[in-house]
């Protein structure tokens, strides 16, 4: 007997037992080691006949049971051994366990040993009966392979009920599924550290991707929406105490009769203020200017009440914010109703901004010309400086420049608030294409209240219907005439807002917009002392440059219409305001002499045009968004730089008119 047959099949030492195997089934199996644990090796099956079932291979999947020889093979298929051959193996199983074992162990591996030997002869015989002695059936074999067992006495066959207990085969479908889990795990774990140290790259980008799309995608927790602001109206209780026809016509009773009526304000709760902002966009750069005017003042440290006292000797009103309720005392009566519109104006900022103006005390004074002399207060005398507000200012002078009130209306040459007028004048713009209107250069204005207007005079005689033309009327002439009365004069931002070329006639006095207009860009200079031969080459030149003069006239008009709206204007006055009130050193008190002031008490007391305009330019509701930011104060480069182009352009307009003369 070959003495390799009877080598263990596993490395544990405890041999197989012969498989259970069909004719019809195409494998055989053998046994294998992994790491102690048995599996089963399906090969296919040679040609003619099974491999021996109990040829094995060592843990490295060598083979070391060769076929039995023809020798120990008693009958069957070739290649395939008959039951004698089995029970001889079974006999060298029994006896290498015998030898190792134990005696009781020995025992029972006879007993064993002779169970199988009679179940072995029960299946030969039953074979014999079916198929003959010759002619038995590679069924009958298989069978007879199912018969044979392990030393102990138990089973194993494919597909049946183990040679283990069933505790082991537990235990052995448990490692086999563990060990399955951890190869695939190892192989996910591989690829996917693969993928991340060969792809790093994209799948950044693939994270920076999905980050954004999922912050765009979900939306966030939802926030209620702040309660609406309350709408403003006018509702009065009585109607207008009766006027005194004493009083002269050019002086407006309106806000006489609000102050002496005395009646209260009504207390209604004021909307909560909001937090200061700065993500709005930056203000036009004309605002720049609020830092030059309050110069001065800043440089001396500061305004203290002395100071604002010696500014009542031209005042014509002051006025005092607490807490956001105005308070005003009214010193001397102003020209029309200059005074009246210009407190309404403040009022409606309170309105717009509620919250938001701090404490305040100021002085204002209505007439044209400024007053505060600049030559009297430096040095020593600086600390007596008057901070005195006005409409416009110049180049000797000190006073602090403010919208001025024509911007809510002016009902006495019933010139509209400023919101609806521009509305008109951009109408009036369309109206005639700039290349269709008259080639000539259009004023209209009162000659009487300047000598350097009565030259203009042949203007006023030579268009027909000039009582009758209004402001959008206009804007039918390619060139304007913008020229100063007594001083400053209101009708720059309505002759600049035509889309015509603006003739400036060199001017004195500026107001809080204009100081940013340049020359050639915004408007033709023309010269003071020689105005009627600068107007004509100007009209000349701008007939020989059409497209260079429309242009001019155009950049005039977006600067009006963009820049000049009545949002930036309400901002204007909130910034300047809003740092006037960072320079005063006292707080301010309520004054004995002033009366509290509020929209209601004006416009109830209001008629006719008056009443009407202010109930146009009434702001409705208080504004969400707050002002524009405020733009940095001019570096002393950058001033210099401004006056430098200024002078430039004008000196450039000069030339061209001086070499038209000589030609």
């Amino acid at each position: 007997m070959d003495t390799k047959s009877s080598k263990p099949l596993f490395s544990n030492g405890r041999a197989a037992g012969a498989h259970s195997q069909k004719t019809q089934n195409a494998s055989s199996y053998r046994g294998f080691v992994v790491q102690g644990l048995p599996f089963l090796s399906v090969r296919p099956r040679p040609p003619g006949g099974l491999q021996n079932p109990y040829q094995g291979i060592d843990r490295r999947g060598r083979s070391d049971h060769p076929v039995r020889s023809s020798s120990d093979r008693s009958s069957g298929v070739a290649g395939q051994p008959g039951v004698a051959g089995e029970r001889r193996q079974q006999r060298t199983f029994s006896e290498q366990k015998a030898n190792s074992t134990s005696q009781p162990e020995a025992d029972l591996a006879e007993e064993a040993a002779a169970n199988n030997a009679r179940t072995a002869s029960t299946i030969e015989k039953a074979e014999e009966g079916e198929g003959g002695a010759g002619g038995r059936r590679v069924g009958g074999a298989a069978m007879a392979s199912a018969a044979a067992v392990f030393p102990d006495g138990r089973r194993w066959c494919k597909g049946g009920s183990s040679s283990s207990s069933p505790v082991t085969t537990a235990i052995f479908l448990f490692f086999f599924v563990v060990v399955v889990g951890v190869l695939v795990s190892a192989r996910w774990i591989t690829t996917t550290s693969h993928l991340s140290i060969t792809n790093l790259d994209e799948w950044r980008t693939k994270t920076a991707i999905l980050t954004s799309t999922q912050a765009t995608s979900i939306p966030g927790t939802p926030t209620a929406p702040p309660p609406p602001r309350r709408a403003y109206s006018i509702s009065c209780s009585s109607p207008p105490l009766r006027r005194d026809p004493a009083v002269p016509k050019n002086i407006s009773q309106t806000l006489y009769l609000a102050l002496s009526s005395r009646p209260a304000c009504a207390r209604v709760p004021e909307p909560q203020p909001l937090p200061p902002t700065t993500t709005n966009s930056s203000c036009p750069a004309y605002f720049r200017f609020i830092h030059e005017d309050l110069h001065p003042w800043r440089a001396a440290g500061g305004i203290t009440r002395r100071m604002l006292e010696r500014a009542r000797d031209t005042a014509n009103f002051r006025l005092v914010v607490l807490r956001g309720r105005a308070y005003v005392e009214r010193i001397a009566p102003a020209f029309q109703t200059r005074d009246l519109f210009t407190i309404w104006g403040i009022l409606q900022l309170l309105r717009r901004y509620p919250g938001r103006v701090p404490d305040l005390d100021l002085m204002f004074d209505c007439v044209d010309w400024p007053v505060v002399q600049a030559d009297r207060y430096q040095g020593e005398n600086a600390t007596a400086m008057p901070p005195l507000f006005r409409y416009c200012g110049d180049d000797e002078t000190l006073d602090v420049v403010f919208p001025d009130w024509s911007f809510w209306g002016w009902p006495e040459i019933n010139i509209k608030p400023w919101d609806a007028l521009q509305k008109d004048l951009d109408i009036g713009n369309k109206r005639v294409k700039w290349v269709d209107r008259e080639p000539y250069a259009y004023w209209k204005g009162n000659p009487d209240v300047a000598t350097k207007r009565k030259e203009l005079d042949w203007i006023k005689e030579s268009k027909a219907g000039y009582k009758q033309s209004d402001l959008a009327s206009q804007c039918t002439h390619r060139y304007k005439i913008y020229i100063e009365g007594s001083a400053w004069s209101v009708s720059e931002k309505y002759i600049l807002a035509c889309n015509s070329m603006t003739l400036v006639v060199t001017p004195k006095y500026y107001d809080f917009f204009s100081r940013v207009l340049m020359p050639t860009q915004h408007y033709w200079p023309v010269r003071d002392d020689n105005k009627c031969s600068s107007i004509k080459h100007a009209v000349d030149w701008g007939n020989s440059n059409k497209k260079k003069a429309q242009k001019i006239g155009k950049q005039a008009s977006n600067f009006i219409q963009q820049e000049l709206s009545m949002d930036y204007i309400y901002d204007y006055m909130f910034h300047l305001l809003t740092e006037y009130a960072k320079l005063l050193r006292f707080k301010p008190t309520k004054p004995p002499e002033a009366i509290e002031i509020c929209p209601e008490l004006l416009a109830c007391q209001a008629i006719g045009r008056e009443r009407k305009f202010m109930e146009d330019s009434m702001v409705k509701s208080a504004n969400d968004a707050g002002p524009c930011d405020l733009p940095p104060p001019f570096s002393p480069e950058e001033f210099k730089e401004l006056q430098q182009r200024k002078e430039k352009s004008m000196k450039q307009v000069e030339t061209w008119q001086q070499k038209a003369s000589q030609t």
